[in-house]
């Protein structure tokens, strides 16, 4: 497997529009929005008003569990075959970059801290992704081995030698619902991010229940 391979389309728009819904009933188990109204801006301007309250962390568990959605699992794995025979979820979640933050994930493998010889990962925007929005780069270089990491000061494992990576990647851009795979030694990190809104990405990162 190369360092990336993507799929057009992998979440069709009923999919998206059955997690967006499922993420704003976090924010309002209460309330149910007309399905016309289900998007992702409407999702983003929940998000700004809730991240400011002191339990966001509780929002923020609660969102991850979204991922567990039963038809997009079943899917995610299905697509697993390919790569990995009797393929399992090792974990899953959501990834989100707040508004006007220029966060982001240096470049890094998958491998440290899981302890699977080979696992893949699924990346899955829930809106388009260009240059800007703090999608994800790879590192031109393809080979398949275990590079040396450190601890930063966020707690991230990263690689040495950063600015190297850098100049040596490509960014990917991506329309909602295509899917990014990799496997636990490409090496990739999170795009800087200069657009306002906030991004919503699902991730998946799936073993073999032999290994």
């Amino acid at each position: 497997m190369n360092n990336y391979i993507k799929i057009d389309k992998l979440l069709n728009e009923n999919e998206l529009n059955e997690i967006i819904k499922l993420l704003l009933d976090t924010f309002h188990s209460e309330k149910k929005y007309p399905a016309d109204k289900i998007n992702i801006k409407l999702l983003r301007d929940n998000y700004d008003k809730y991240k400011k309250l002191d339990n966001w962390n509780d929002y923020y568990n609660k969102l991850s569990k979204i991922s567990q959605n039963k038809s997009i699992k079943n899917k995610i794995l299905t697509v697993s075959k390919i790569f990995i025979s009797e393929p399992e979820i090792i974990n899953s979640g959501i990834r989100i970059i707040e508004k006007n933050s220029n966060r982001y994930y240096p470049f890094h493998q998958e491998y440290v801290g899981i302890k699977k010889d080979f696992f893949i990962i699924f990346w899955i925007p829930l809106h388009d992704i260009n240059k800007s929005y703090g999608g994800l780069s790879f590192f031109n270089d393809k080979k398949n081995i275990k590079r040396k990491h450190f601890i930063n000061d966020r707690n991230y494992p990263i690689l040495y030698n950063q600015n190297y990576y850098l100049k040596n990647s490509h960014e990917v851009s991506l329309k909602k619902g295509d899917c990014l795979i990799f496997n636990n030694l490409s090496v990739h990190a999170s795009s800087i991010k200069t657009y306002g809104r906030s991004r919503w990405a699902l991730i998946y990162r799936i073993g073999s229940k032999n290994d």
